[in-house]
């Protein structure tokens, strides 16, 4: 990575943080990068198991049923979106500039990957039209984080 490149990424952290991009590690009560994306990383993971547990795939993988109860139907939604929300818009936020610079990159690639995702398994959730990608989606987020936590370290 460029020494450009690598200012306009940090750059757009600052933006996606609301943060003032000279402060590193926690001066003045600000996370550094690593420390945004480690948090990330854990929270998102830790939101994932219920999606990953209730998954039907990954349930005829390991040959377990889930328990059901009234709601459970909604588990696999609600967290993926909660987990899109806090783990997959920040990199979205950084895919903004690469596309107001006509300039994609990997921010922009992630963003398309999990916002398609996203999309298409809430339109399965109300129409019969497929499989949903909830497990996939919550996977990729989890290891984009902990792939741009590494890249911070």
């Amino acid at each position: 990575m460029d020494l450009k490149t690598s200012e306009q990424a940090h750059d757009d952290m600052k933006d996606m943080e609301g943060s003032d991009h000279k402060n590193h590690g926690n001066h003045n009560g600000h996370e550094s990068h690593e420390e945004i994306f480690r948090r990330k990383f854990w929270g998102s993971l830790i939101l994932s198991l219920p999606v990953i547990f209730f998954s039907e795939t990954v349930q005829s993988w390991l040959k377990y049923t889930a328990p059901e109860f009234p709601g459970s139907e909604w588990i696999i939604p609600l967290f993926s979106v909660i987990i899109f929300v806090y783990g997959g818009v920040p990199f979205i936020k950084m895919a903004v500039p690469e596309m107001h610079k006509k300039k994609p990159g990997m921010m922009s690639l992630i963003s398309l990957a999990i916002s398609v995702a996203l999309v298409y398994s809430l339109t399965t959730t109300f129409f019969d039209i497929g499989v949903s990608f909830y497990w996939e989606l919550v996977t990729l987020i989890d290891l984009m984080l902990l792939g741009h936590w590494m890249e911070k370290r």
